[in-house]
């Protein structure tokens, strides 16, 4: 679809409804590439420092193919790992109870559940 634009007095309401135009298609506004699928790639340009640089040189000879994959990899498991230090703060913040626990332990609690 073309790019919405709207003249008229009052900037503010136009670029509000704008946004409300763009919101109802699922597009971003004022973005020339709206039509974003999941399996796009964003390009990121980092400052690495040089020892790290070789260390991860001397990574991907064994391991990876590129240096792109080995860093993508090393992302994944960083909020991966964030992710798993989250959900143990939640436990830590709200523990099992013990009826939790005893349904844990009783095989019994589980018979009806079905066989994957």
């Amino acid at each position: 679809m073309p790019l919405i634009t709207s003249a008229g007095t009052d900037q503010i309401s136009n670029e509000v409804s704008l946004k409300a135009i763009y919101r109802e298609r699922g597009e971003l506004f004022g973005c020339r590439s709206v039509r974003y699928t999941q399996c796009m790639t964003t390009l990121l340009a980092i400052g690495v420092p040089d020892d790290l640089v070789c260390r991860l040189d001397a990574l991907i000879a064994g391991k990876h193919s590129t240096r792109s994959e080995a860093i993508r990899r090393a992302i994944e498991l960083y909020l991966y790992r964030l992710a798993y230090e989250h959900d143990a703060q939640q436990y830590e913040r709200l523990p099992l109870t013990d009826s939790e626990f005893a349904l844990a332990d009783d095989q019994e609690s589980w018979s009806e559940t079905p066989a994957w």
